[in-house]
Parts: C-alpha cells; sequence; structure tokens
C-alpha cells in the first residue's frame, strides 16, 4: 500500500521549517553565553574606578569610561552618563550604561541599559529599565539582568523577547549558566517564524512550550511540556520537540552569529506526538525527521497514519520525502495493519 505523499510531504516541510528556525535560536541565544563570557569573566586590573575611603558617604562621578583588557586585548568598553560610588554597600551605581564587547574572531556586540549595578567586592552585577542585547543579527530585551560571578549565571525573571529577520521568541523568564554553556527560557515560550519567500499565502509556524533549554555544548533545543507546532491548516503536538545541530569541528566556537552556519542533524518529537492536517493524522510515541536525507520516521508501539481512504499501522513507520516511498514494520503483534476505506457511492437524484 502506498498513500497519497502529499500529507506527509506537508509534515517534513514543516518540520523543515522548524530545524531552519531552531538554527536561529541556537545562534541568538548563544549571545546571552558569549556576552556573559566576554564582560563577565575575571580581566587584569579594576573593573571600576577607583573607590575613596570607606566613610559611609559616596561619590558621584560623571562621565565614565571603563576599559577591560586581557593579554592586551581589549574585551569591553564600558561607557556610563554617571556613577555613584556607595562606600558602606560596595557598590557603583551606574547610570544609563553601555557596553561593546569585542569578539577574538572581530564580532561585536552591544548591551545598554537605563541603570547598571557594580557590587566592588562580589564583582554581582545588575542591569535595568530596557535592558537591550544586540549584534547586527539579533536583538534581545528585557527589564532586568542579574550577573552572579561566583556561581556565573546570569539571570532575567522578566519577560525576554529575542528577534531577528528571521524570527521572534518570547518567554516569561530566561536564565543563562556561562560554565555549563545553557540557556534556558521559563514560562509561555513562544517562537514566531516568518513564512517563507515566495510561500503565497501560508501563514507563519508558530512553536511554543512551557520552557526551552539550549545546550551549546551539545548544539541542541529542546522545547518541552505541551509542546505544539502550528501552521495553517496544520498541528503537531509532543511533550518535547527537540532540534540537534550537525555537531561543529572540535575547537570551533559554539557561538555561531551567522544562523547560515548551524546546520540541522535531526529533529525529533517525543511524548504522545499527533500531527494533524485537513486530510491526515499521524500518531507516534516518537517521530524523527533528517533533513539530509529527507526521512521521517514515526515509531512507537502503534504509530499510525489515518486519512479518509486508508490507515496504516506499525511499530516503524518510515516516509521518505525524496523517493515518495513508505515503508512499515510490524506492530504490537508483529504485523502490519492496513484499512482500506471505500470512496462512497455517488447517490443518485
Amino acid at each position: 500500500m502506498k498513500p497519497a505523499p502529499a500529507p506527509p510531504a506537508n509534515r517534513s516541510r514543516r518540520l523543515r521549517r522548524l530545524a531552519a528556525a531552531a538554527a536561529v535560536l541556537l545562534s541568538a541565544t548563544a549571545l546571552w553565553v558569549l556576552i556573559g563570557t566576554l564582560w563577565l569573566s575575571p580581566v587584569k586590573g579594576p573593573t571600576a574606578p577607583a573607590a575613596p575611603a570607606a566613610d559611609g558617604g559616596s561619590m558621584v562621578i560623571e562621565g565614565i569610561q571603563q576599559t577591560a583588557a586581557r593579554d592586551g586585548v581589549t574585551e569591553w568598553i564600558l561607557n556610563a552618563r554617571s556613577g555613584r560610588f556607595l562606600a558602606t554597600e560596595k557598590k557603583f551605581l551606574l547610570t544609563e550604561p553601555h557596553v561593546t564587547f569585542f569578539h577574538t574572531d572581530g564580532q561585536r556586540f552591544f548591551l545598554s541599559a537605563r541603570n547598571g549595578v557594580v557590587a566592588t567586592d562580589s564583582h554581582d552585577m545588575e542591569a535595568e529599565g530596557e535592558v537591550l542585547i544586540w549584534n547586527e543579527r539579533y536583538r534581545i530585551r528585557t527589564e532586568q539582568i542579574r550577573y552572579a560571578h561566583a556561581e556565573r549565571t546570569i539571570t532575567s525573571d522578566r519577560p525576554v523577547a529575542i528577534t531577528s529577520d528571521r524570527g521572534e521568541m518570547t518567554a516569561a523568564a530566561g536564565s543563562v549558566d556561562v560554565k555549563a554553556n545553557r540557556v534556558r527560557l521559563e514560562g509561555d515560550v513562544r517562537a514566531e517564524i516568518p513564512a517563507e519567500p515566495g510561500g503565497g499565502d501560508r501563514g507563519a509556524v508558530r512553536v511554543s512550550s512551557d520552557r526551552l533549554l539550549v545546550d551549546l555544548n551539545a548544539d541542541a533545543a529542546e522545547f518541552s511540556g505541551n509542546a505544539r507546532l502550528t501552521e495553517k491548516n496544520s498541528l503537531t503536538t509532543a511533550e518535547t520537540i527537540t532540534v540537534y545541530a550537525v555537531p561543529r569541528p572540535e575547537g570551533a566556537r559554539s557561538a555561531a552569529a551567522d544562523p547560515d552556519q548551524v546546520a540541522v542533524e535531526r529533529v525529533v518529537a517525543r511524548g504522545g506526538v499527533v500531527i494533524r492536517t485537513e486530510e491526515s493524522t499521524a500518531a507516534a510515541d516518537e517521530a524523527l525527521y533528517e533533513p539530509a536525507t529527507e526521512t521521517l520516521t514515526l515509531t512507537g508501539r502503534q504509530a499510525t497514519l489515518q486519512s479518509p481512504s486508508a490507515s496504516l499501522g506499525g511499530r516503524r513507520i518510515v516516509v521518505s520525502m525524496r523517493t515518495h516511498q513508505l515503508s512499515a514494520e510490524g506492530g504490537a503483534e508483529g504485523r502490519v495493519a492496513v484499512v482500506l476505506r471505500p470512496s462512497p457511492r455517488p447517490q443518485r437524484p
């Protein structure tokens, strides 16, 4: 039995678009880790202007500029309209801080906020009020970030938005573990991917979940908790949807700024996977899409493909979009189940 290839093609096209979008997510969220590494790493020399004697008072400095360098190479430049040192609290309060970060590969990143705080003893930092992190491709917006120097973590319990010319992603909160090279977004995670060029009236693809974890060491992005992928006339649901990038050569930088440099190896949906279109429904414990071979694989105790004219059930169903072939392996009882539904006869007038 070979059902019509159109419904599987639609499903694989949606997974391809999710894969391309995930490359953007991997690159955009990598900015958090890269900036944390550059701006917040220990550097030679002081990280703030010299403080006055701790006499319980404070000192205001206008037009602050601070440069951090390591081994003669500038890592970041901090400018602020003014700063006030609180001697008893060992803090610098910065007004309108603006930081330019320089990466060894020539990239530049920027951070601005209305206010900032630097603890001179712990090196913990905060920025709040219209916090913006950006480069020529991405913009990350939130209202507050906090950096814990001892734990090497950056956190924000305010809504976070990441935008680029290829899509937008939002969440209720976010955090970065600089040491582990992981980014986590929590609460009402949503990603919107514009329609493909020349896509006619096809709308954008939207992905939502309870959380998103990006592991830059493993080059993987996992949407988990009620993960949903919606497009015009289609809906894919699963407990998790994970995108794995092709592993980079050893020594290659993990925070790629260009999403075109991130190739997707596979997309895996797990846990109660259901893919619905106007004409068909697929269900499985796991769905795997591999862009290199354009293959969609459904597996589970009883994976199924159903359409108005036929249904197919088995333990493993493989659809090749390149050859338009379909194969199935035995289900729970070691057999493939096929049901053909005759087309209804036209009624006589």
